[in-house]
């Protein structure tokens, strides 16, 4: 007689992966991703939505992304670059605290919830995952330029990295390095090409990644959140606001919630997505990208599922906050576009035997 034996898979702490209920938290994991940016807790406006006649500034590039609709861009400011901290946080504090974000933020706090009592289970099913498919639990990256930053002085290593294979690849779609490389082509060429589009488009994702990773690291020093890789008890313990020393000398063990890698990359196809929204493919593509990223965190450790629901809505709500006062739409309801370029107004009091009023004339 033949005894067959089955052996299951078991998780990090010894626990059976439960094959069927980890796939189940899986899936919810990247539905949440594609609905969430429907209950970012910020609802600012796409941006300033005016009719045309109501345009006042003057040199302004007007662009046509669908019938009726046009942007207007103009070069940003030079004191954008330095003023843009306080514009933006102040921006996303302001939108997103409101009464009307109510139901939004208990919404992300309710997924967020739903997805802490169940990390552990998802995270073991996705390193099981891992094994089928024969990725490995790493992250595998060469540093190409090596250099470092004193920090309350210490020197703090921060190497120029890139992937060495494909599930190191995968996290790198989160890296800074990609993102900032996006932004500084679009300002390039923007600025060698004259297209005020791609320039502000530039500037936009560079905010965007610079506030981002801003809000996150505050973010990361407050809850102090063990990374999957390092945790000593399932789902990662809890330190609420660890010492800046503690933090930097075992950074793996504070700096899982939430995540930055999502919420800059959020934060990207945001700003792409708004700016050029003829093109259709960036957001399915874009998605998809963080579909991929989301699944090599877990299956290397660096963060549990829980930590992507307030990344993503952190890099959406700023990345629309900043798109918001960066350019101006124009809406015709009779689906008219407007001249390519607005190169001067003159705004005039005028009366009439109902009353006076300002003239407004545009030369293009």
């Amino acid at each position: 007689m033949m005894t067959v034996v089955t052996r299951r898979a078991l998780g990090q702490f010894g626990e059976p992966v439960s094959r069927l209920m980890g796939a189940r938290c899986l899936i919810f994991v990247f539905l949440l991703a594609l609905l969430l940016p429907l209950l970012a807790v910020a609802k600012p406006c796409d941006s300033c939505k005016v009719a045309p006649d109501s345009v006042r500034r003057a040199a302004m590039m007007v662009y046509h992304v669908k019938p009726g609709v046009d942007f207007l861009y103009e070069q940003p400011p030079k004191s954008r670059y330095y003023t843009f901290p306080v514009k933006d946080f102040g921006g996303y504090f302001k939108t997103t605290f409101t009464k009307q974000n109510i139901p939004y933020i208990g919404a992300m706090v309710i997924a967020t919830a739903f997805l802490v009592d169940r990390d552990q289970q998802i995270t073991d099913y996705a390193k099981h995952l891992g094994d089928m498919w024969g990725l490995k639990h790493t992250n595998k990256q060469k540093p190409v330029i090596k250099w470092s930053l004193k920090l309350g002085g210490r020197p703090v290593d921060t190497p120029l990295n890139f992937p060495q294979d494909l599930e190191s690849g995968m996290y790198f779609l989160g890296d800074g390095i990609v993102h900032s490389g996006i932004a500084v082509g679009l300002w390039g060429y923007g600025k060698i090409a004259k297209d005020d589009r791609a320039l502000q488009t530039g500037t936009q994702c560079i905010e965007a990644i610079l506030c981002t990773g801003a809000a996150i690291q505050i973010l990361k020093h407050s809850f102090g959140r063990e990374s999957a890789q390092v945790a000593t008890a399932p789902g990662g313990k809890w330190r609420l606001f660890p010492s800046p020393a503690k933090y930097q000398r075992h950074v793996p063990n504070y700096d899982a919630m939430p995540s930055g890698h999502i919420a800059t990359a959020m934060a990207t196809v945001t700003v792409l997505a708004d700016n050029y929204p003829e093109k259709k493919w960036i957001r399915p593509v874009g998605y998809t990208l963080m579909s991929a990223l989301m699944y090599a965190m877990l299956n290397n450790g660096v963060h549990w599922a829980s930590d992507y629901p307030l990344g993503i809505s952190v890099g959406y709500t700023l990345a629309k906050v900043i798109d918001a006062r960066s350019r101006t739409v124009l809406v015709d309801p009779n689906g008219q576009h407007h001249a390519a370029f607005i190169k001067s107004t003159d705004l005039a009091p005028y009366t009439a035997e109902n009353g006076a009023g300002l003239s407004m004339n545009f030369h293009f």
